[in-house]
């Protein structure tokens, strides 16, 4: 009988172990994993922001001369050497050594395109020893070679980046878009020289492209009349992000974050790759569950989601800014990867979950635009991507009223997420899938954002939050849009409670305390 009396008891403390268990199980890695992202905002930030503004200017490159602009003239490695020339060598026409040393002699700029007949390491050797300050152009189709070369020099600090709109390209502008594309080249990517080419277009004419875009620099205060490579120190900060990203990854798993460790020690590049992969994975699952143990109400975990995603590209960010990350010649691997692994994993693991035993027409439909949004979704993702004519307009256009534009990616995710944390409209196992992938977008959107270290750092912060509050408000919209036509479809049907957007569902809820009640 004793013994009866004995598990009365216990029984009826039960509650009070659950209660203990679930806040012992709330890791003390994630709270400093919180901590070390907040230092990280306050400290590292205003540094790079100061080292930044310093160097966010650029210069004008022309092909011919405009009369009022104060710029550079493009000029062949022919001419006579001189400071207002910037010299455009393609390296393809010239097999001579001793030439192309008596170029490098004469011209200390120079912008360089095509391949060699000579190794990276050689022609790199040759730049070093003239100290030539070596411009290499984005998007150019023949510049492979270039950027082996330029990652090859002992001086990256002596390289600087160009934008320019091809020639071929003059068709597809009239002329704002095309002032826009070249501000945001320098306000976005911190581009060093802006190069204006002539083109035949009717739609698009040079002179008065070049007045405008020079205007708008100077109105902007974006102008240069020097070229200033993109070069600062911060010393502190690649080690400070290393242990911010370590205890993202202790807050889910030990395992994860010792191959992390290995994985730095062989690679730092690949580390960075290793940890927005299996960072973003680490707190997405971590924040979830807590959600669903009711550690987290679900509004304070989706806010906790958005700034843990902010943390950790932070702490990416902050391992990428020597000199050959902040010019570009070095870039994140692994883009497509990282942004693609958790929503295929969420999807997966949704479906195993609640196996679909049959298929029906509808589950067809969302499935076949499942698959259409993400090949769209890569395609649009990476360091060179495939944009359509109509959402570069409407880039634009968001550009000219926010200064930086959101990523679309995000304000379609966050509704999604906040779907999926409600666990609103997501009933058959096809439906709840896709929610549930669809709004696990911005966790990796937020972290690869921060991936792209020639942007300003406080235009991605600022892309991020945009992103955030914008699709915060659709997601809510949407949340009570579709509560409210649930209960219209239960009209005459006995009420039911709804779960406002403070509480989770109950029958999610006692799932829950039915299985910490077992675990304790």
């Amino acid at each position: 009988m004793a013994g009866v009396k004995i598990r009365s008891k216990n029984s009826r403390r039960r509650p009070v172990k659950r209660s203990v268990t679930a806040t012992r199980r709330f890791p003390i890695f994630f709270i400093i994993f919180l901590l070390l992202s907040a230092l990280l905002l306050l400290f590292y930030f205003p540094g790079r922001y100061r080292a930044e503004k310093a160097i966010s200017k650029a210069s004008i490159l022309l092909e011919e001369p405009v009369d009022g602009v104060d710029g550079f003239i493009l000029d062949t490695p022919e001419s006579n050497p001189s400071e207002s020339k910037i010299i455009l060598l393609d390296l393809s026409k010239y097999k001579d050594p001793e030439q192309l040393k008596k170029f490098f002699k004469n011209h200390r700029i120079m912008i360089l395109t095509g391949a060699s007949y000579f190794s990276p390491e050689e022609l790199a050797g040759m730049l070093d020893y003239y100290r030539v300050l070596t411009g290499f152009m984005e998007f150019d189709e023949r510049g492979m070679y270039v950027r082996e070369v330029l990652k090859a020099r002992k001086y990256p600090e002596l390289v600087f980046r160009v934008h320019f709109i091809k020639p071929k390209e003059y068709p597809n502008y009239t002329l704002e878009p095309a002032v826009q594309r070249y501000i945001r080249a320098v306000r976005e990517r911190s581009v060093d020289v802006l190069l204006i080419m002539k083109g035949e277009s009717e739609s698009l004419d040079y002179i008065d492209l070049v007045k405008n875009v020079y205007s708008r620099l100077k109105e902007e205060n974006l102008f240069s009349n020097t070229i200033n490579s993109s070069r600062y120190t911060l010393t502190d900060s690649g080690k400070f992000g290393f242990f911010t990203g370590l205890f993202s990854l202790l807050s889910w798993n030990l395992i994860v974050a010792i191959g992390y460790i290995v994985t730095v020690i062989f690679s730092h590049t690949l580390s960075l790759t290793y940890l927005a992969i299996f960072g973003s994975i680490s707190l997405f699952f971590f924040i979830m569950r807590n959600i669903r143990r009711g550690i987290f109400k679900p509004w304070v975990g989706y806010v906790t989601l958005f700034l843990a995603s902010l943390g950790l590209g932070l702490a990416i960010n902050a391992q990428m800014v020597s000199p050959a990350y902040q010019n570009g010649i070095l870039l994140f691997r692994g883009v497509k990867i990282s942004l693609i692994v958790l929503p295929v994993l969420v999807f997966a693991l949704e479906l195993l979950r609640r196996p679909v035993k049959k298929l029906s027409t509808g589950d067809y439909v969302l499935l076949a635009l499942f698959a259409f949004g993400g090949v769209y979704y890569l395609l649009r993702s990476g360091n060179y991507s495939f944009v359509l004519d109509a959402e570069r307009r409407f880039r634009d256009f968001l550009d000219s009223i926010l200064i930086v534009r959101p990523r679309f990616k995000e304000i379609i995710g966050y509704p999604f997420l906040i779907l999926s944390i409600y666990r609103v409209y997501t009933k058959s196992g096809i439906s709840r899938a896709i929610v549930a992938s669809v709004g696990s977008v911005p966790t990796v959107s937020v972290i690869n954002t921060f991936c792209h270290t020639t942007a300003p750092l406080w235009t991605l912060v600022l892309r991020s939050v945009y992103g955030f509050i914008f699709g915060s408000i659709i997601g809510i919209l949407a949340f009570y849009t579709i509560k409210f036509f649930e209960k219209i479809k239960k009209r005459g049907q006995e009420p039911i409670a709804e779960p406002g957007m403070n509480e989770p569902d109950k029958g999610e809820s006692k799932s829950v305390e039915s299985a910490s009640g077992k675990e304790g």
